[in-house]
């Protein structure tokens, strides 16, 4: 079957391309309409996209030797205007809402692909990531993997459902990784504030900071037997081995989520009126005072960008979370 597309869409669009790094972002007016390549492909309309720490991190050149030429932000929420015939397999069709994950293109046979489902965004071939290695959300348009897509229920805005996409799937995932149960106790190194409690009450610490003490903290207030869940990514992460050996403590790193996850946490978001903190900013002629707001440390909440207003006011209408 052919890819579905819906009609009258443009050649081209606009783009906030990284073109250089350690410069901002090129607003480009006549940058080419993604469309479907692949069975899993789907087109978005982008309604809003969000900024994330990554970001600054691709900019910065840390995800290769030279400029993608291809537009930030890998936190995607938009309208289906094309999709292949995968992707129409799973159930998706034209004119769905629906958040994404940056995953793309896995390749389908290597052994990540072949394990648990939960699993399979480990590929190591996979195309890359949205945002990335890959054209990203900070255009009228782009591609996201719909494997890695989840529709979006009907009370559910695109504004507070973008920084879910990787912040809030990361952080979701990790605290699932704890395998923490009613009434057990968690930390959070990095996520601001504090509580004394005894290190014999804490079953799993989950490490959000880069710093170099992060780990050691974690080893610190973690009970014998537990399990420090590894999400901040520093350039070297080290621990006392007192911590390991004479604690019996166990490291596992925890990478965004995958579908499932991304689809149980934004029901429980809605279920459970679960505030995300956003600061709003109009278009993409705004998203170098995105990077500008993101580097002055004095915003607090995530950064999002509206580019379909008109979807994003339908939101309001129909009074979305």
């Amino acid at each position: 079957m052919a890819a579905l597309v819906a009609p009258n869409l443009p050649k081209t669009m606009r783009a906030a391309i990284v073109n250089e790094f350690h410069k901002p972002y090129q607003i480009q007016d006549s940058y080419p309409r993604p469309e479907v390549v692949d069975g899993h492909d789907i087109v978005i309309r982008v309604a809003a996209a969000s900024f994330c720490h990554t970001d600054i991190m691709v900019l910065d050149g840390q995800f290769s030797r030279s400029p993608k030429q291809h537009a930030g932000s890998h936190e995607p929420t938009g309208t289906i205007v094309s999709l292949g015939a995968d992707a129409a397999a799973l159930g998706f069709k034209l004119g769905d809402r629906i958040a994404a994950l940056g995953w793309r293109g896995l390749c389908g046979e290597c052994v990540d692909c072949k394990g648990p489902i939960e699993k399979r965004y480990y590929c190591r071939f996979m195309k890359g990531y949205v945002g990335t290695t890959l054209p990203g959300a900070f255009s009228d348009f782009t591609v996201v993997d719909a494997r890695y897509a989840v529709v979006l229920p009907d009370t559910m805005s695109f504004v507070t459902t973008a920084p879910l996409t990787c912040a809030g799937a990361t952080a979701w995932r990790a605290v699932q990784s704890t395998k923490a149960q009613p009434g057990e106790w968690i930390g959070m190194v990095g996520s601001g504030g504090g509580l004394a409690i005894g290190d014999d009450k804490i079953k799993a610490t989950v490490v959000l900071s880069d710093h170099d003490t992060a780990c050691d903290t974690a080893c610190a207030i973690t009970r014998p037997h537990g399990t420090i869940i590894q999400v901040a990514q520093p350039q070297r992460v080290s621990f006392p081995f007192r911590a390991i050996i004479f604690k019996d403590l166990h490291f596992e790193g925890s990478l965004v989520s995958g579908q499932k996850e991304l689809e149980d946490m934004i029901h429980f978001v809605l279920k459970h009126k679960i505030r995300v903190k956003t600061n709003i900013y109009e278009g993409l002629g705004s998203v170098n005072l995105v990077v500008d707001a993101a580097h002055s440390g004095k915003v607090s909440g995530k950064l999002v960008v509206v580019l379909d207003r008109a979807a994003v006011e339908a939101d309001k209408a129909k009074d979305c979370w």
